[in-house]
């Protein structure tokens, strides 16, 4: 037992990383223990800063399984994602060279969203006795922007994808016969299907016009009446 807790000491398992193929993957950077270079020979699994202690449980958890509970913690991951590439977005569309404000304050209220989204499923995730996992987010696959229309056809992209990922979600707790889950979810999902519209629409009308003016006539359409494309639930834009 000695000899066990001074290998633990001296030699602590290396921890290696597996990032997914696409940033927009469902399955968020793993970790595993290497046996051959942890030299204790342990087979448990961990993430970065974690110590191999026991679980911690909770007295309130109930009909919360566990892959419901990782499920929770890979779509964190993801909203935080999609909020990261909305924010590049916004900050594209706030260059010098490119000024078009309206479009900068719809997608940085994408941004804010995301970010709230990923708030209220940890609230989730704390009120079903489940325990929050952060991961490394990934930066925007697109480093640098193109015209406004690829531009939206690639936010109206990411969200089929975080779409998909939520009714993965939904899919896993009608499995698991979580109802509380489902319910939880039932607003999320309903929220996408109106953002995918309201970015189709988008899409649509600037497909109609080409870079140049018609474009700065719809910005200034976009930044005199913002809800016109705004997501639902979204914080205020003007605030942001």
């Amino acid at each position: 037992m000695a000899m066990l807790k001074l290998c633990k000491l001296v030699n602590p398992p290396v921890i290696k990383s597996l990032i997914p193929l696409s940033p927009f993957s469902t399955t968020t950077t793993k970790f595993y223990v290497d046996k051959k270079e942890s030299g204790c020979g342990s087979g448990s699994h961990a993430r970065p800063g974690s110590k191999f202690t026991a679980k911690s449980t909770s007295v309130q958890r109930q009909n919360y399984h566990p892959e419901c509970e990782k499920a929770v913690n890979n779509q964190v991951n993801m909203e935080l994602y999609a909020s990261y590439v909305y924010l590049s977005m916004a900050t594209h569309f706030d260059r010098d060279d490119v000024a078009l404000p309206g479009f900068r304050k719809f997608f940085h209220a994408a941004h804010l969203e995301e970010i709230e989204h990923a708030t209220m499923l940890l609230d989730f995730q704390n009120m079903r006795g489940g325990r929050a996992e952060f991961f490394d987010v990934l930066k925007p696959k697109v480093e640098k922007w193109g015209d406004t229309k690829s531009m939206v056809l690639a936010a109206l992209q990411l969200e089929m994808e975080v779409n998909q990922s939520l009714l993965d979600l939904s899919g896993l707790a009608t499995k698991h016969n979580d109802i509380n889950m489902t319910d939880f979810l039932d607003d999320f999902l309903m929220e996408q299907v109106r953002g995918q519209k309201m970015l189709a629409d988008m899409l649509k009308n600037v497909s109609r016009v080409e870079e140049g003016l018609g474009i700065y006539e719809l910005d200034q359409r976009l930044l005199k009446n913002p809800q016109a494309y705004a997501p639902v639930t979204s914080h205020e834009i003007n605030k942001s």
